[in-house]
């Protein structure tokens, strides 16, 4: 190789390619390393919980369930009387008036009932009559449930007429029919003007 004027050496087509290559392949490695990921970093600490979100929308409505199974119906009689019977100073049971409820088992019996009494009144004398509901004829034990028909003695004279409700419950122990009616006892101003005029009765069960 002979020496320039400069004192540098100059390079031959060799030379130039290999510098070309080296130039090529720095490149090349530059951005491989730009573009290969590195390694996985560890996991970091878990993050706090975030807000609660908003509440999404209202789902449909669902199918309706099966209809449950009847329930126990109530058992009912009723009587209307209007035949006009004497009230009597002993125990009197007024005739018609009886309702009968048949029972399948245990249970309660409710009745309810209007009576209408006329009280044959003398001024001076106080009319007083008790009326009840009994599953007995002769039953006229004043009790809760007992009713009254009453006439001041300083009211005129003449026919004074009362309407007295009732309302009394039974309770029975099993299956059967019992009667129930209307007593009445006059305990003051008794007289043959003095008499039952009508009853409205209904009776009730309601099983236990």
């Amino acid at each position: 190789m002979t020496p320039d004027q400069s004192g540098g050496s100059r390079k031959g087509p060799l030379g130039l390619a290999l510098s070309t290559v080296a130039i090529v392949l720095s490149v090349l490695a530059l951005v491989a390393a730009l573009l290969v990921p590195g390694p996985t970093g560890p996991t970091g600490p878990q993050g706090g919980t975030g807000a609660i979100g908003p509440q999404g929308p209202i789902g449909p409505t669902g199918p309706p369930g099966a209809q449950g199974p009847a329930g126990p119906s109530a058992i009912t009689d009723s009587v209307n009387d209007f035949a006009s019977i004497q009230i009597g100073s002993v125990c009197t049971h007024y005739t018609g008036s009886d309702v009968t409820v048949t029972v399948p088992g245990p249970g309660t019996i409710v009745i309810w009932a209007t009576v209408s009494v006329g009280l044959n009144h003398t001024i001076g004398t106080i009319d007083s009559a008790w009326i009840l509901l009994s599953d007995r004829a002769s039953d006229c034990v004043r009790g809760p449930s007992t009713g009254y028909g009453y006439v001041w003695g300083a009211d005129p004279s003449g026919m004074h007429y009362e309407t007295v409700p009732l309302l009394r419950s039974f309770s029975v122990s099993g299956s059967g029919s019992t009667t129930y009616g209307v007593n009445g006892i006059m305990s003051l101003g008794q007289d043959s003007g003095d008499t039952f005029v009508s009853a409205f009765i209904t009776a009730v069960f309601y099983a236990s």
